[in-house]
């Protein structure tokens, strides 16, 4: 979350740290006073749960044809 980065490592780290704009976003509103942590950590947890939901939907939905695989395609 925008306000603990103790869990970011590896490569992006600095990239995450500076310059996410997500992120970046959420403490500009923190610091603004324009939301709590407590609404953020809500609207985080909101956006987790859609997220879950659409890999399982992803992953319970059966495999496109060979056929389909230009369908919706604009060239």
């Amino acid at each position: 979350m925008a306000w603990d980065d103790s869990n970011v490592s590896g490569e992006h780290e600095q990239w995450f740290r500076e310059h996410d704009p997500v992120l970046g976003y959420a403490r500009k509103l923190l610091a603004a006073g324009d939301v709590t942590q407590d609404e953020l950590t809500e609207i985080d947890a909101r956006a987790r749960e859609r997220i879950a939901e659409a890999r399982q939907f992803a992953l319970d939905s059966p495999r496109p044809t060979p056929e389909s695989a230009l369908d919706n395609v604009f060239a």
